[in-house]
């Protein structure tokens, strides 16, 4: 007695069209737009942020702070920058320093909304925090940019203008034994950062990340692929002006997510597993 498998013209057509549904399931997966899991944008308000501050969804109060001898805040422009919302962006200035003790700088942080079942008060791996940036000059001693934090806080992650270095992005993560290090990609300030520009950044581990930097009417630059983290959790993002010599925006928060495969797909799967058994035959 042998045994053998031979799907019949039945099974083979079933299992042409869940193949097509697996094929299909998968394109699907990779075309749809990630899923917004939080959002907001300075078109949400009428005024400055201050501390307890809240607008758009996924987010929980703001929380600024001003720190040195000199001026520092936020205000709403509505000068309409290239970042902007309609006419709106989130203003900030760290200027008029007094030449002794440290330098003016503001903070305005934002935790990620804890109640919040996609972010989970965290960024997950799979998870994308997207932020839009511009300046009008940053000068010789001033930084402007933005920091992943732990709840602490503790800088996993930093992007900035860094107007004491030569003319681009620099960056603080898990390498480089934590100093501060050039983009590897050139970002020059006219094209980018003075120009607007949205800086994406995708948690792939807990240890690892990718980051991607799209300037105002151009294409994605991909910066930095796998990159090292320390690997502490990300609670929140810190956006910081610091004693720059003209005014410094942000606009746009947003943490979004590649949706998981369809079920669909999944059954599909499990379907052509099942006819891979055929139908037995005696001889």
């Amino acid at each position: 007695m042998v045994l053998q498998v031979l799907p019949n013209r039945r099974s083979l057509s079933i299992l042409v069209g869940l193949t097509a549904a697996v094929v299909a399931a998968g394109c699907f997966a990779q075309s749809t737009n990630a899923a917004m899991i939080a959002s907001d944008n300075a078109g949400n308000y009428t005024g400055s942020i201050s501390t307890g501050s809240t607008g758009g969804t996924g987010f929980e109060a703001w929380v600024e702070g001003t720190s040195g001898n000199g001026s520092a805040g936020n205000y709403n422009d509505t000068s309409s920058k290239n970042i902007a919302t309609g006419t709106k962006s989130w203003g900030t200035y760290a200027n008029s320093y007094t030449g002794t003790g440290p330098v003016p700088r503001v903070d305005m942080t934002r935790p990620f909304e804890t109640s919040l079942g996609g972010a989970g008060g965290k960024l997950d791996p799979g998870q994308t925090f997207s932020v839009a940036m511009q300046s009008d000059g940053v000068g010789g001693s001033g930084a402007l940019g933005f920091s992943l934090q732990s709840s602490s806080p503790i800088n996993q992650f930093t992007f900035e203008y860094d107007g004491s270095k030569s003319d681009n992005m620099y960056i603080i993560d898990g390498s480089h034994s934590g100093a501060e290090y050039a983009s590897p990609v050139p970002l020059g300030f006219g094209n980018y950062i003075g120009h607007g520009m949205t800086v994406n950044f995708t948690l792939v581990t807990s240890t690892t990340y990718d980051l991607s930097v799209t300037p105002v009417g151009g294409s994605a630059v991909s910066v930095i692929t796998n990159g090292t983290l320390p690997g502490g959790q990300i609670n929140q993002a810190d956006l910081f002006d610091s004693n720059t010599s003209n005014n410094g925006y942000f606009n746009s928060l947003s943490i979004s997510a590649v949706p998981e495969p369809t079920s669909l797909g999944l059954m599909a799967i499990g379907g052509l597993a099942l006819l891979l058994v055929g139908r037995r035959k005696t001889a």
